[in-house]
């Protein structure tokens, strides 16, 4: 029995299956490998909670940003940078004034101008050439005139027999709902088309 065990011993020191150094060789690179996949746990576990700490970050800054921006509906208060966006928010008057030139007929009835009569082509610069006018009184005379003189050469607008330059004031929700009659309004100036006499009122 004591030669086996003999030869045993001299094949796991010095034989074919291994030496010592070949072992110790082997457990250095068993605790490399365990070393490594614990340093890549750990690094995966970090960027897992840096991650978390990024959304949580993230979170709370939209909150805030969120609560900053509707704030001033909350407070009621309009400033810059916030804005509580009272043109969409606010209650608007619904009553607008509109300086316009208005053609009138032998029987008293009246309608606007067209832009053309007015000087312009253009819709937002006859509107412009209006608010010009009424805002002098010999202005609105000076218009008046120059629109009868050209109501008078327009063979279209000749059932107009007195132009009038002014300013009305309409409820925009009636006026789409049918209800043209203006609510106040205002004659800068008045003259006959034939003649085209001018009379600031």
């Amino acid at each position: 029995m004591v030669a086996p065990v003999a030869a045993t011993r001299g094949v796991v020191e010095n034989g074919s299956h291994g030496s010592p150094a070949r072992l110790r060789v082997g457990v250095l690179a068993a605790r490399q490998r365990t070393r490594h996949i614990a340093h890549l746990y750990k690094g995966a576990t970090t960027l897992a909670s840096v991650m978390d700490a990024e959304s949580q970050r993230w979170a709370v800054g939209s909150t805030l940003l969120v609560a900053v921006l509707l704030w001033p509906l909350v407070a009621g208060r309009d400033s810059f940078p916030l804005s509580n966006y009272p043109m969409f928010s606010g209650e608007r008057d619904t009553h607008a004034k509109i300086a316009h030139v208005i053609g009138r007929r032998a029987d008293g009835s009246g309608a606007p101008l067209s832009p053309a009569m007015l000087g312009s082509p253009e819709i937002m610069q006859a509107v412009q050439i209006a608010r010009n006018a009424v805002k002098k009184p010999e202005r609105a005379a000076d218009l008046c005139a120059a629109v009868a003189e050209r109501v008078a050469q327009n063979a279209e607008a000749r059932e107009f027999v007195a132009i009038e330059v002014r300013t009305d004031e309409f409820d925009a929700v009636a006026y789409w709902g049918g209800d043209r009659a203006p609510r106040a309004s205002r004659i800068h100036a008045r003259c006959d088309v034939d003649a085209g006499t001018r009379s600031p009122t």
